[in-house]
């Protein structure tokens, strides 16, 4: 499996025939709650909204860590972040997008830095944050011979709270 995230400005390093110039990630971190409490005896339950937190992603050093600290201390809003999840399926080379994220109107929140001096050529990690007013995720399914077998989507609008 594979990672890589794409922000138009910002360069990265991925050789993927697919993902040229994207970042490569190492992990992607992202939750989404709804808080439900119970009322007292005979009442029914109260459900708040669902709640995103920030998509948090991890990766290596590279050419785009300059831009992402930019992003964080100016505060600009990307229009659309695309991410994607890739896996090579059976005989086939081709790396095949079977996760994929599409945010709106994203900022990038956070930014933070982890390197060990003196290490023994290790790479320095990084991981930022990102917020969004909306979210589309692709779940794309293949077969053994890497034939796509169909998709499923679902996009949430968080300012409306809606579909």
């Amino acid at each position: 499996m594979a990672g890589y995230i794409f922000f138009d400005g910002i360069e990265g390093q991925s050789t993927d025939a697919e993902h040229k110039n994207w970042i490569n990630l190492l992990t992607i971190s992202t939750n989404i709650s709804r808080m439900v409490t119970r009322g007292g005896s005979g009442s029914s339950r109260n459900v708040q909204s669902a709640i995103f937190d920030d998509l948090i992603c991890t990766k290596e050093l590279d050419k785009s860590t300059p831009k992402l600290i930019e992003a964080v201390a100016s505060g600009k809003t990307y229009p659309s972040v695309k991410l994607d999840l890739v896996q090579s399926l059976g005989d086939t080379s081709k790396r095949l997008p079977y996760l994929q994220y599409e945010l709106k109107n994203t900022i990038v929140t956070n930014h933070s830095f982890s390197a060990t001096v003196d290490s023994d050529g290790t790479v320095p990690l990084e991981s930022f944050s990102l917020n969004f007013e909306e979210i589309k995720v692709t779940y794309s399914q293949y077969g053994k011979d890497g034939a796509k077998q169909g998709k499923v989507e679902s996009t949430w609008k968080l300012e409306e709270g809606s579909t």
